[in-house]
Parts: C-alpha cells; structure tokens; sequence
C-alpha cells in the first residue's frame, strides 16, 4: 500500500470517528450543558485530534505538489512535529485535577512521538521520516478511538441509569 492511500485511509477513519461522535451527541438524551467537566474535556480533545489528524493526513499529499517526495515528507514532519509537540504540551501542563491517569500517560507517549518526529526531521533521517509520521497519525487515531469509546460508554451507562 502506498503512503498516499495510508494517509487518506487515515484521514477517513478520522472523519468517521468525529461524525459519528457528533452524532452520538446529537442523539444523547443529556444536553452537554449537563456534562462533567471531564466529559466536555474527553469530546473537546476527541474532535480536537480528529481534526488535526485529518489535517496532518493531507498535508504531504498537498506539499507533493509543490516540492520533491523526500523535501515534502521533511517539511511534514518537521511541522507536525511543531504542532504535535505543542498540543500535547498544552494538554498535560493544562490538565484539570480530575483527569484520569490514562490520559495523562497518553499525552507523555504522545510528547515522546512528538519529540521523536522534530529528531527525525531535523536530522533528515531519509528512512524513518515517512515512518514516524505515520506512527503519529496511527496514534492520534488511537486516541481519537479512545476518546469515541468513552463517549459510547458515558452514553450507554447513562441511558441505563434512566
């Protein structure tokens, strides 16, 4: 499979998870001006990474346009690296007191793929840069994924409290 349909693939999967999260939402019996903090906390950071998934999934397709296959993988990186690196810095140095250990532990995995993709794109390690950001995106999905099951959860236990 090509990077190109990775990342589009990627980007579908993303698109997917913040529809039906949204939908979900739409359709739950409890307005969200009735959620914990934490549940506006875990949607926020599910939409959040949704997007900047989608986002980053286009970017190399969109900067292979402009400049050669390698120089656009670089460029990619280094800036998601930028973005990556700052996002996930926001959230555990923003964290509210009531949030969970998991997502905590998520974010400094998340720093430490952040980190790895500035590395890698800065010393231009030609055979790792595709890699790494495609182990960036997956894991970012992962997150999103996580924060679509705990949305199903809350909803679901909700529902049958009623």
């Amino acid at each position: 499979m090509e990077s190109g349909d990775i990342l589009t693939t990627i980007a579908e999967i993303a698109i997917a998870i913040a529809g039906f999260s949204s939908v979900i939402v739409a359709l739950s019996p409890k307005p969200i001006s009735e959620w914990s903090p934490i549940e506006r906390f875990n949607f926020r950071v599910l939409l959040q990474v949704a997007a900047v998934t989608v986002f980053f999934s286009l970017i190399p397709l969109v900067l292979h346009r402009a400049l050669s296959f390698d120089l656009a993988w670089r460029v990619a990186l280094i800036f998601y690296g930028v973005v990556h690196l700052a996002d996930v810095s926001s959230f555990l140095f923003r964290f509210p007191d009531h949030v969970p250990t998991v997502p905590k532990i998520t974010s400094i995995i998340g720093l430490s793929i952040a980190i790895s993709q500035l590395v890698i794109g800065v010393a231009d390690v030609t055979g790792l840069i595709e890699l790494i950001y495609l182990v960036g995106l997956l894991w970012q999905l992962a997150i999103s994924f996580m924060g679509f099951a705990l949305l199903i959860y809350h909803v679901r236990t909700d529902q049958t409290e009623g």
